[in-house]
């Protein structure tokens, strides 16, 4: 037997604006050109389906911030983990980019 009473749906848990770096800012290609030129492969993008604290700078701040790691497996599981050697790259990529982005020289460079 089916009963023919009214349904309810309502949502729970967390929901957030989005937000999206769109492509081609400077930032993104700076850090493209480093990724590549450290690692020997163009820079992969794709966008989270969940919350990233990149969109709290974008979204209240007008701050483009874009979201850059090591490579990892299960993440916020509970055996989460990172491969070491792309640790060691995004380290290098990231002291370059700020080198880079911040206009840093080599002491007697112009």
């Amino acid at each position: 037997m089916v009963s023919r009473g009214k349904v309810s749906v309502s949502k729970s848990g967390f929901f957030s604006d989005q937000y999206v770096l769109e492509p081609g800012t400077d930032a993104e290609g700076l850090l493209s050109e480093l990724h590549a030129s450290v690692t020997g492969a163009p820079l992969e993008s794709y966008p989270s389906p969940a919350y990233v604290d990149s969109r709290v700078y974008g979204t209240f701040q007008g701050i483009p911030s874009m979201v850059y790691g090591p490579l990892a497996e299960t993440l916020h599981g509970k055996d989460e983990r990172v491969n070491l050697e792309s640790v060691k790259r995004c380290t290098e990529i990231y002291a370059l980019y700020i080198a880079r982005w911040c206009g840093v020289r080599e002491a007697g460079q112009k």
